[in-house]
């Protein structure tokens, strides 16, 4: 497979089944998979880039064959502020 393609098995009977390809968006990986109950799937893709923040899409991926079809849903990055007045950098907040 191309280095950018992610496999994720299936599952029948409690047994390994066939994989399924699934392609992110170019410079993202998959961070989170769930079942939506009708054989798709929600994918959350992210990456990091110091300097930049993060970089996260939500997506649907739909069987066709060995392959899952991606249909992006939304860039959470785009999402509106709200009025926000500023945009906090990210840091980790002590426990």
């Amino acid at each position: 497979d191309d280095p950018g393609v992610r496999r994720f098995p299936s599952w029948t009977g409690g047994a390994p089944g066939p994989t399924d390809a699934y392609r992110p968006d170019p410079g993202l990986d998959v961070a989170e998979l769930a079942a939506t109950g009708d054989g798709r799937l929600l994918v959350v893709e992210r990456s990091f880039t110091s300097g930049a923040g993060n970089t996260v899409h939500l997506a649907l991926a739909t069987p066709r064959g060995d392959t899952l079809v991606r249909t992006p849903l939304a860039d959470l990055g785009a999402c509106p502020d709200l009025g926000a007045p500023t945009q906090q950098a990210q840091a980790l907040q002590p426990a």
